[in-house]
């Protein structure tokens, strides 16, 4: 797997594309409280099969038809992308950004009912593009054994997008990675005077 994400973003329902773009290597998005920074991450995950809208209520949410995500891989674009309280998500291969395609024409066209998948489905299929196609993770046949030969559940692709995409706060602030550290080793500090 060699890909990056490419860009994300909206439909609205006057079918105009507003998207964000982003290069291969660190991207690092500022601005003013409450101008959608963190709004990104949420549509992210939604697109990326999350089972809730976590998305913030307010302009995006209110004017959004259809929100995406897309990955740039080597010789293709994946395109995933879901409407607003639908359980279905869609996953399709591009040859080339289909952001530079009128938002008419791929409501109309490129967004076929046909590559909208349940959930169930979604999630493995998705999970080959990145290399992750686990069918159990039982260490030995005994440990199977035990448990009365039905496979423990198994990783999906969510089980890795936190390490995808990392919130602002890890990259803005040194200390946030060891905060809770830090705080603990004070307490500890405390505790032996």
């Amino acid at each position: 797997m060699n890909c990056y994400l490419s860009s994300l973003g909206v439909i609205d329902h006057d079918n105009k594309l507003h998207k964000v773009s982003f290069e291969q290597g660190l991207n690092v998005i500022t601005g003013k409280s409450s101008t959608g920074k963190s709004a990104l991450i949420e549509i992210f995950d939604y697109c990326f099969g999350s089972s809730e809208n976590t998305i913030p209520e307010g302009v995006i949410s209110e004017n959004a038809k259809l929100f995406f995500t897309i990955f740039h891989f080597k010789n293709m674009y994946l395109v995933l992308a879901r409407t607003l309280g639908s359980n279905k998500l869609f996953l399709r291969e591009a040859d080339t950004d289909i952001t530079n395609i009128h938002p008419e024409e791929l409501i109309t066209d490129f967004f076929d009912q046909s590559f909208f998948l349940s959930s169930k489905d979604f999630k493995p299929e998705l999970g080959k593009y990145f290399g992750l196609d686990v069918t159990d993770v039982a260490t030995s046949n005994e440990e199977k054994m035990h448990r009365g030969g039905r496979n423990k559940a198994r990783p999906s692709i969510r089980s890795f997008t936190s390490f995808m995409l990392q919130h602002q706060n890890l990259v803005a602030n040194k200390h946030a990675l060891f905060y809770r550290f830090d705080e603990k080793k004070n307490e500890n500090k405390l505790l032996s005077i």
